[in-house]
């Protein structure tokens, strides 16, 4: 480490080839920025280092006074070219710059096996860009063509497109009776299928209710013998509801909690964590071709229910050259008589038909990337998108060979997507809620096209489902563009 001149300017070098100007401050700046992280205890050499270690961070703040009677120094991360704070008022401190960072990357799995790495730096393939290739290069939404929002009062929560000639199937899950996605979903949600002759954003037509109702998750997908495919999760009930003009009493409909809804023969067992109900399991429905009529559809399943201990959600299958299936579910677990989480785990069948086999074996080996996991394969490796970083965004996980996964930490990368949707004609919406992540590829073999499921209102989202009028939920379709420059691609 070589510092030079303190007492004005210092140039802190370290060993890795990170560089930070030093600033000795002794007021606050009138300038904020956008504030990352607090660590507690670093030295002023090791706050240069985390900060140029982050892509997320640009300038620091070291305090060398006790952070809130902690008897520590500590180091302020900041984002943002004017980033210089001192919420501490008039005491001393030093205000640090980032002006060289180690290496980006070594190799392809640096750059979120999304990119080549290029003289230490990575080159992203196109449907991605970012310092490590792991942001989604989302083109503006279109305002003609923006996915599924029903006209008539219908919500919906998810979907995606698939093409057969020059048509365009869009397979979402739409809550009927116009009932709300809060309070509903779990016993209203049912599969719907639209067509477009435009492209796979549409303007869509609404043609039939394919999956009667209980089925949510439902995703679209041609196996390699050439039968079309939904998966999904639930299976036909005799609830019939309208919410129409009703009243909150009305309304109210069970959703499976996050608490300890175990089978009863998990309850003599009161290790935590341990499998709990969830609102599957999943369910395969098969025709001979995409436009078949809804009692044309064959109904397999369950699928997901070889562990006695829970059901699972949220079917992401890859279907592997050999025709056999890696898929990757949501399972739920109760970590207290009242408490829970959910995890991804990973399945595998020799044939879409079945039997489905767990890789995964208890949530020690599970994934933790959250609910909403989409999986899809590239030829430098496997992603996947989930919900996993807030009510609307994701980090970006890969692995290379579809087991062994690298799951960023959300405080050091940035999201894949957000709540933040830019339109062409220039108008911007915030979303309260952005999940149910799914990509359509495009002929070029890589993503094409990234479909949600969103909640319109502000932030804090509601969460009541007794409560009349919430916001609408709707199906959102966006491109993935592809960057101006872009890597070779060689197989991972």
């Amino acid at each position: 480490m070589m510092v030079e001149g303190l007492a004005m300017l210092a140039i802190l070098t370290l060993a890795s080839g990170q560089q930070c100007d030093m600033h000795p401050k002794s007021q606050a700046s009138v300038k904020p920025g956008g504030k990352t992280a607090i660590l507690l205890g670093p030295s002023v050499a090791e706050c240069c280092g985390n900060c140029s270690a982050s892509d997320m961070c640009d300038w620091f703040n070291w305090h060398p006074h006790s952070y809130k009677d902690s008897g520590v120094p500590w180091c302020q991360l900041l984002q943002g070219i004017n980033a210089t704070v001192n919420p501490s008022g008039n005491a001393a401190f030093t205000s640090g710059r980032v002006t060289a960072r180690p290496p980006t990357c070594v190799g392809a799995i640096d750059c979120s096996l999304a990119g080549e790495c290029v003289a230490g730096k990575c080159v992203c393939d196109g449907w991605t860009h970012g310092e490590r290739c792991n942001v989604l290069n989302l083109e503006p939404a279109k305002a003609n063509a923006y996915g599924y929002r029903n006209s008539s009062g219908y919500n919906s929560w998810g979907g995606a497109s698939i093409q057969d000639g020059d048509k365009w199937y869009l397979f979402a899950s739409q809550i009927r009776g116009k009932c709300s996605l809060l309070g509903h979903w779990a016993v209203q949600s049912e599969g719907v299928r639209l067509v477009s002759t435009e492209g796979p954003m549409g303007p869509w037509s609404f043609d039939t209710v394919v999956l009667p109702h209980f089925a949510h998750n439902v995703k679209p997908f041609r196996a390699p013998d050439g039968t079309w495919l939904l998966y999904y999760i639930g299976a036909p009930n005799n609830v019939t509801s309208t919410c129409e003009n009703a009243t909150d009493a009305s309304r109210t409909q069970g959703v499976p909690s996050n608490g300890d809804r175990a089978t009863p023969n998990d309850m003599s067992n009161p290790t935590y964590p341990r499998g709990r109900q969830t609102a599957g399991p999943v369910f395969i429905a098969s025709a001979a071709t995409v436009d078949a009529a809804p009692d044309e559809w064959t109904t397999h399943g369950p699928i997901t229910d070889s562990l006695g201990w829970h059901s699972a959600t949220n079917p992401s299958p890859v279907f592997n050259p050999n025709g056999s299936v890696t898929m990757a579910v949501s399972r739920g677990w109760a970590t207290g008589p009242s408490s829970g989480t959910k995890s991804t785990t990973l399945m595998y069948a020799d044939t879409w038909r079945g039997p489905y086999m767990n890789l995964t074996q208890g949530y020690a080996e599970s994934l933790q990337t959250g609910e909403d996991p989409d999986m899809f394969k590239t030829k430098r490796g496997w992603h996947m998108l989930n919900h996993n970083t807030g009510p609307g965004s994701t980090v970006l996980c890969f692995s290379v060979d579809g087991r062994k996964w690298v799951i960023p930490k959300k405080s050091e990368v940035p999201d894949a997507f957000n709540s933040t949707v830019v339109f062409d004609n220039g108008t911007v919406i915030e979303l309260c809620q952005r999940q149910r992540p799914q990509v359509v590829f495009a002929e070029d073999g890589m993503p094409g096209w990234f479909w949600t499921g969103v909640m319109d209102g502000a932030r804090p989202c509601p969460h009541d489902s007794t409560a009349h009028g919430n916001p609408p939920t709707w199906t959102l379709v966006q491109a993935i563009g592809r960057s101006n420059e872009s890597a070779p691609v060689r197989s991972a």
